[in-house]
């Protein structure tokens, strides 16, 4: 968890710029959700920092949270720069459900619907977040 210091610092700039590496991730995968997102104020710079703070270990049952946390330990990136591709990915795999309305923008954003959640859906969220950060590497 060393790596995780520089990231709790009085500034923040290490928030500041993943959070500006989750908005070139989400502009880069899909312009017209993003775009729609951001029409509809969900603008990841601002809406970010409380997902990444946390590492969404919030966002899971206490099982898979403890899950997430072992595989946050076993990757080679820090926990909170692989964090943001799993926010990425949980905003994709919910696009249908957030394109509804923007009702459903909020009450996503209050509390992501992981509470019925297994291993295999976490597991499955992370393989996604594991091919999005070969294929947009961001530094």
């Amino acid at each position: 968890m060393d790596k995780c210091k520089d990231i709790y610092t009085k500034t923040l700039n290490q928030f500041t710029n993943l959070l500006c590496k989750l908005d070139t991730i989400m502009l880069k995968m899909d312009k017209d959700f993003y775009k729609y997102l951001n029409d509809n104020y969900c603008d990841f710079k601002n809406i970010g920092l409380r997902f990444i703070f946390c590492l969404l270990l919030r966002e899971f049952p206490v099982i898979l949270s403890i899950r997430l946390l072992d595989i946050y330990i076993s990757e080679e990136y820090p926990p909170h720069y692989y964090s943001i591709y799993l926010l990425a990915t949980l905003f994709f795999k919910f696009s249908k459900y957030l394109k509804e309305s923007k009702e459903n923008i909020i009450k996503f954003l209050q509390e992501i619907p992981t509470n019925k959640w297994g291993e295999k859906d976490l597991l499955e969220l992370v393989s996604e977040a594991y091919i999005l950060k070969n294929i947009f590497i961001i530094e």
